[in-house]
């Protein structure tokens, strides 16, 4: 609840450009599910750098997911759909047209997390 929560904030403040002058681009928005999904890849910065390279490349290895091709390409709408494919993946974010969050009918992103946290 917490990774969708969180997931959840960096995409409005992306949305809202909050977050500094990065703009929505599939580099970001990949940045955004990495760091969702726990792993630190440093700033995001819609720049694919050292630190996400390896973490992307540790994401797909784990999800089963063939991104060398695309990566080595550096065609990263690509990689972003390949992201988008995993089943049960807790964020969903689509280039360029905003986000979606899959829907869960026991969350009410409007109110505090109650304690303890519902399973």
């Amino acid at each position: 609840m917490f990774k969708q929560f969180k997931a959840l904030i960096l995409s409005i403040l992306f949305t809202l450009n909050l977050a500094g002058t990065v703009e929505a681009s599939p580099e970001s928005e990949i940045q955004i599910i990495l760091t969702a999904q726990g792993y630190n890849i440093g700033a995001i910065d819609g720049a694919i750098g050292k630190k996400t390279l390896s973490k992307l490349k540790d994401f797909c290895r784990s999800h089963t997911l063939d991104c060398k091709p695309y990566i080595a390409e550096k065609n990263y709408v690509k990689v972003l759909s390949l992201i988008n494919s995993v089943q049960g993946l807790e964020v969903r974010l689509i280039a360029k047209s905003g986000i979606s969050i899959e829907n869960d009918p026991n969350i009410d992103f409007f109110k505090p997390p109650q304690k303890p946290y519902p399973t």
